[in-house]
């Protein structure tokens, strides 16, 4: 016996769990930005399988959505742990320059060759998050874009430099 589609549309579906959608997420997380963050993120991932959500009853498309919250909270926490991980070795090698600027040091120069092929755009977004201190709704604020938006652009940007270091290093036989 089949169950049957409980929505005819995406925006029906939308209205009647949008709310639900919010509390799931405040169980993991009370920073109302990144609540509305995590909550535009699950509704494109639901809007990208729309015709399989809308085929499901009511009650297996909620508990689809309970897990698909932890999933992409789960994914947020992995991500910003990566990106503080990358910050803090960043920030050692500034400081070891700093410290020795006579010596020869590769990870410096490393990261000179991995900031040399940003773009503008992604050289100020990270000038105002590092040297400005801004958060991302300020940034946002300044860019003419949602603070979701910086957190991804400022995301793109870190591992697109911590791609290019680690070819770098490959190249000289560091790796």
């Amino acid at each position: 016996m089949e169950s049957k589609a409980y929505y005819s549309s995406f925006e029906e579906m939308y209205l009647d769990n949008y709310k639900l959608v919010i509390l799931f997420i405040r169980d993991y997380i009370t920073d109302p930005y990144l609540v509305q963050d995590i909550s535009s993120i699950v509704w494109t991932k639901v809007a990208e399988h729309i015709e399989r959500c809308i085929s499901m009853d009511r009650l297996w498309l909620r508990n689809y959505l309970r897990v698909m919250v932890r999933n992409t909270v789960a994914d947020q926490y992995r991500e910003e742990k990566a990106i503080k991980e990358l910050q803090e070795k960043i920030q050692d090698i500034l400081k070891y320059t700093a410290v020795h600027p006579t010596e020869e040091n590769d990870g410096k120069e490393y990261l000179r060759g991995a900031i040399a092929m940003l773009s503008d755009e992604e050289i100020q977004l990270l000038y105002l998050k590092y040297e400005k201190m801004l958060n991302s709704e300020e940034i946002g604020a300044m860019l003419g874009v949602g603070s979701g938006a910086v957190r991804m652009r400022h995301k793109r940007i870190v591992e697109k430099l911590r791609k290019k270091i680690n070819e770098l290093r490959a190249e000289n036989g560091d790796a």
